[in-house]
């Protein structure tokens, strides 16, 4: 059809031949029921047709979805207790991760100052671990 105009019958033949996609607005899964061809309206063949990305995006709306659904049925002084817990246990978390890489990060310090013969001594004074934990190190570096 390219480069010729169509009239008014020209377009109202092309628009006959058309056929526009079905929509079953009874169906739950209605944004999956959009569909052309009547192959693809079950909803399980259409999501496994997805890509994976897709795919794990509509699973995490979903759960986001039925989570907050959820919330609902939780009376409104729990789920503020609920919320208050959480955000204690990311703080707990966070200072437990901090305490950790803190630690992580002395042991390597204590190890590279074993491997240039810097004394135990100063390297349990420098670092904050006792002698003892410095000479087992020692033995591991060595």
């Amino acid at each position: 059809m390219t480069g010729k105009k169509l009239g008014v019958a020209g377009k109202k033949k092309a628009a006959a031949q058309y056929r526009a996609p079905s929509w079953n607005p009874s169906t739950p899964n209605k944004f999956l029921s959009f569909s052309p061809q009547p192959e693809t309206r079950n909803p399980q063949q259409v999501l496994t047709r997805l890509p994976t990305s897709l795919k794990n995006r509509i699973k995490n709306e979903i759960e986001k979805v039925e989570e907050e659904l959820k919330m609902e049925y939780i009376p409104l002084w729990e789920r503020d207790s609920h919320e208050e817990g959480v955000k204690i246990g990311v703080k707990r978390g966070e200072k437990r991760g901090e305490k950790r890489g803190e630690k992580r990060g002395k042991l390597e310090t204590a190890k590279k100052l074993i491997e240039r013969g810097v004394d135990i001594e100063i390297i349990a004074d420098a670092t904050g671990f006792p002698k003892e934990e410095i000479e087992r190190l020692t033995k591991t570096v060595h």
